[in-house]
């Protein structure tokens, strides 16, 4: 009833549950005070090993204090004694205590183990104590003498004294005094009985001096606990200082390592770099003058069995030439150093050079070639995206016998969805997972190197994660394969038409055309030289730009086509010697930029779109498609842009 109406009264008043003043709180608190009360107490009465050590520890210089003490007091009773009033009473229980107290001390201090000695050199020197004010006290009231006042200090000295090791003896120990009075007094051993008087003072004054040992008990408890757990809270937080300052050293030690490593792997990363640049555009010039040298002796009569010959060298190159870009492009793109540059550009630009490459293959295995090319324009990285085109249809070429490739674009939505459809031997739905895969290679079980290392698809797939183009497969075993990949569309610019190419153009187009070839590589420049000749075009071979704008200048003679390589060994680049040539005859001559870089960055800027950029190594057949399709196809620059620099 009295909850009830209680909590009446806190709903009436508003009080929260978490109010100080809320029934539930005060009960809590209430339960919490009880609680650490009696836990006190039980610790004041039975305390542990460590609180006892702690106060004695506490206790040790007023123990020496109170031994000083004794001993000063005993020498000036005994020389007042013997000396200063030797006629009077001599109260020889304090001298005899007192060579007891002195013994125990010496014995105390060389055995300072022993806890028994001390706690009798305790109690000794507090009867010692009592002796003496007793002395004093029957010597300043002579009236007293062992009497109650006696009992008084019997109760206060050893309260005090042992109140540093048990308050539990030193409470029995008043009791007892208190009692004892009382005891004399019912038995009739006290002389003068109105002094019982005082043993009834004795009551109230060991409650007092109970009650005033508990609360200093208690006191010096909770000090005790405080300091204890300030001086773990001290000590814990030591420890975390340390260990936060280990865990930092640990820490800088593990950043500058994992620095040290960052420069370490960074530095390998740049030093890759440059060797696979140096590898890309070096080991490319022997392939491409190899190439164009093959090409040219193609163009030579010779006899069946020299042909024959040829034929095969040539399907050795190709293979050769393959597995080389196969191996340079898969350990450019593990090596984490290609990135893209995404623009916008029409895909038909990309289409027609699959076009120009792709068409003398299929004709050489009679199989039809069809580019189904559309005027959109796509935002990718157009020379990655011209790689996975490449890798498809070229893979689309080698596993087809049959029928042909087709390549189709179809709009879906906001992507342009480019397919590379052939009539091949068609992949198993159990191959499908793992023909993605490095070195996997569909109807291959013998390794013929003639069908590549296997790494095409797999340089598709990267190519895939690294501009987040999707590539699907669909394919049946026995009836062909198709491949697709999603390409984000772009706005076309206005006024930007696109012409659709064709390569299929005669020979005699070239003839006595002016071709000025500039590459540093000599046997390129021999060997492009040497190709164009047999085609019958009039050829003027320079290492440089200026030494070409020279040669122009005694020939009298505007070239029709420009040759150039990109990396020349002079500080002029291919793109300069294009330009200044342009800039000298004040024409938009057509030109080629031949060129062993494979990233957009180190081919160079956007300004190329004036001529047709070809990377080595590079077939006869796709040189000469380029020229055809250049000539045919260069419609007149509105006007000339001369850049200071090419990077």
């Amino acid at each position: 009833m009295l909850e009830n109406e209680f909590l009446a009264n806190d709903v009436k008043t508003g009080v929260s549950p978490d109010h100080p003043w809320n029934k539930d709180s005060c009960m809590r608190t209430a339960n919490t005070s009880t609680n650490r009360l009696r836990k006190d107490i039980w610790e004041i009465l039975f305390p542990d090993e460590a609180y006892l050590q702690h106060k004695r520890e506490n206790h040790r210089i007023m123990l020496a204090i109170v031994h000083a003490a004794c001993a000063l007091f005993g020498c000036m009773m005994w020389f007042w004694d013997y000396f200063i009033d030797p006629v009077g009473a001599q109260d020889t229980l304090g001298l005899r205590l007192l060579h007891v107290v002195l013994l125990l001390n010496v014995m105390n201090a060389l055995m300072r183990t022993r806890r028994w000695l001390s706690q009798l050199t305790m109690f000794v020197t507090g009867l010692f104590i009592e002796c003496l004010f007793m002395e004093i006290l029957n010597r300043l009231h002579g009236a007293m003498e062992y009497g109650i006042g006696g009992f008084m200090f019997f109760l206060l000295m050893p309260l005090v004294l042992f109140q540093g090791i048990s308050l539990v003896f030193g409470i029995v120990y008043a009791l007892c005094a208190a009692a004892l009075p009382h005891l004399f007094a019912w038995m009739g051993w006290l002389k003068d009985f109105p002094h019982l008087q005082y043993a009834l003072l004795l009551w109230p004054a060991c409650c007092l001096f109970i009650f005033t040992s508990c609360a200093t008990e208690l006191n010096y408890l909770r000090r005790y606990h405080s300091e204890n757990l300030n001086r773990k809270r001290s000590q814990e937080v030591l420890q975390q200082k340390e260990m936060l300052e280990q865990q930092r050293s640990e820490l800088e030690a593990s950043n500058q390592a994992l620095t040290l490593a960052y420069q370490q792997q960074e530095q390998q990363q740049n030093e890759l770099t440059r060797f696979l640049a140096v590898a890309s555009h070096d080991l490319r010039q022997p392939m491409h003058a190899l190439n164009l040298y093959l090409g040219a002796l193609s163009n030579v009569e010779l006899p069946e069995q020299a042909r024959s010959l040829l034929t095969n060298v040539r399907h050795c190159t190709d293979i050769m030439d393959d597995m080389f870009l196969s191996l340079l492009d898969i350990s450019r793109l593990d090596a984490q150093i290609v990135e893209p540059a995404i623009k916008s550009f029409p895909v038909a630009t990309i289409l027609s050079k699959i076009i120009i490459e792709f068409t003398p293959q299929a004709q050489n295995k009679h199989l039809e070639f069809y580019v189904n090319s559309i005027d959109a324009w796509v935002r990718t990285d157009a020379s990655l995206l011209e790689q996975m085109l490449r890798n498809l249809t070229a893979n689309a070429i080698r596993y087809t016998h049959v029928g042909g490739v087709k390549i189709t674009c179809q709009p879906e939505g906001n992507k342009l969805n480019i397919s590379v459809e052939d009539t091949g031997i068609g992949i198993s739905a159990y191959q499908q997972k793992t023909v993605f895969e490095e070195f996997f290679q569909v109807a291959n079980q013998h390794k013929d190197n003639s069908k590549g290392l296997g790494l095409g698809l797999a340089i598709v797939k990267r190519l895939s994660k690294l501009l987040d183009i999707p590539v699907s497969l669909q394919s049946r075993l026995n009836e062909g394969t198709r491949f697709s990949i999603l390409i984000p569309i772009a706005v076309a610019p206005k006024n930007q038409a696109q012409d659709e190419t064709s390569t299929n153009q005669a020979s005699d187009e070239l003839h006595d055309k002016l071709i000025v070839v500039i590459d540093d590589e000599k046997s390129v420049l021999q060997a492009t030289q040497t190709l164009l000749q047999l085609w019958g075009c009039q050829v003027l071979a320079s290492a440089s730009g200026p030494e070409a704008i020279h040669a122009l200048a005694e020939l009298d003679m505007m070239p029709d086509v420009l040759i150039c390589d990109y990396r020349l060994s002079s500080k002029e680049n291919g793109y300069d010697a294009i330009l200044a040539i342009r800039e000298e005859f004040n024409e938009n001559i057509p030109a080629l930029l031949v060129t062993g870089e494979t990233s957009a960055e180190q081919i160079g800027p956007e300004q190329t779109r004036d001529f047709q950029i070809l990377h080595k190594p590079l077939q006869a057949d796709t040189l000469k498609a380029a020229l055809l399709e250049l000539m045919r196809n260069n419609p007149p620059l509105p006007e000339l842009v001369y850049p200071s620099d090419f990077d």
